[in-house]
């Protein structure tokens, strides 16, 4: 974006719309959200304060790996490190944002781009990139579209996840789990247009060549319920749960496909075993003959299920990050 050109009235900077700096949007919209989240002022308000006085501190601890640890879990490794979410560090800098401190030399530091832009997007993923496929297509080749995006790669949720958990390399979906590849204009599924016209339009590939199987014994089993949410993949060989290591155990022991087992060799206290096979295969709501909303309003699922169906609250703490993933 070319430099922006400004006039003095009346002491006020007056900006010129048709032509604004990258440093002066990004300064802009790095206050106007901590205002937004915090005084209600708006962007001009706020920087006509030259850094007024804050309430808060205005200087943050560096951010302590320990407790980011803790916070953050197994967080993504390689290029997906900056795209995990609520991280400890996004969660610092979040508070930063909201509280009004933050290094003003970021903002001076942002390059200055040389083009004008017609439109300005906030945000790489799926929606973003298609919204700018779409203002390009319709608009003509000519429209010069900017794409704000904070991650190291865009694609929004649309992405794969990379972790490191006890050594081991993990892969997975970041949000949306799986795609349809489209065979003819006009296709849909659950009313959601397949998008042939852009596949073919962008050169995406619509047929696959698969590599033979060379080297192996057997044919290999690939993991369907990475393509589910967690809650609801409960039959394959590709899943196990885990032992935690004890005094008569020394590495974890994996029981694999666990609920057609019956949760077999996981070590559970049998009252708990029982009423979690109720909960995954039994368990009928027992709800009111009206109001099943206004009643259901009334309890957390915790309550549903201690409370009403009088199960272990084990088998509520289970279903916490089941229930999370979907």
């Amino acid at each position: 974006m070319s430099d922006n050109k400004s006039k003095r009235r009346g002491g006020e900077s007056k900006i010129n719309l048709d032509s604004i700096t990258r440093r002066d949007y990004l300064g802009g919209v790095l206050v106007g959200t901590g205002a937004a989240l915090l005084t209600g002022l708006t962007p001009r308000e706020l920087l006509a304060q030259s850094g007024g006085a804050r309430s808060a501190p205005s200087v943050y601890p560096p951010v302590d790996p320990e407790t980011a640890a803790l916070f953050d879990g197994p967080s993504g490794v390689g290029d997906y490190r900056g795209s995990n979410g609520n991280t400890w560090d996004v969660l610092s800098r979040a508070h930063r944002i909201r509280d009004g401190v933050f290094d003003a030399a970021d903002i001076a530091a942002a390059p200055v781009e040389e083009d004008d832009y017609d439109v300005v997007i906030i945000g790489g993923g799926g929606a973003g990139i298609g919204a700018a496929y779409r203002l390009k297509k319709e608009r003509g080749e000519g429209l010069r579209v900017l794409t704000l995006e904070n991650h190291n790669i865009f694609g929004g949720e649309a992405k794969m996840n990379e972790f490191e958990v006890d050594g081991y390399k993990i892969y997975g979906p970041q949000g949306s789990n799986m795609t349809y590849v489209p065979s003819e204009s006009g296709q849909s599924v659950l009313n959601f247009d397949l998008l042939y016209d852009e596949y073919v339009d962008i050169k995406m590939p619509l047929e696959y060549s698969w590599t033979p199987l060379t080297g192996a014994k057997k044919n290999l089993e690939f993991d369907v319920s990475n393509f589910m949410f967690m809650v609801q993949a409960t039959v394959s060989d590709s899943i196990a749960y885990y032992n935690q290591a004890g005094e008569n155990r020394e590495k974890p022991k994996p029981v694999r496909n666990p609920w057609v087992k019956g949760l077999e060799g996981l070590d559970l206290d049998p009252e708990v075993q029982r009423d979690l096979l109720k909960w995954r295969w039994e368990l009928v709501l027992d709800r009111p003959k009206e109001g099943l909303e206004e009643w259901l309003d009334q309890m957390t699922y915790e309550q549903l299920l201690v409370d009403v169906h009088g199960l272990r609250p084990e088998v509520a703490r289970f279903c916490d990050p089941l229930l999370a993933s979907a």
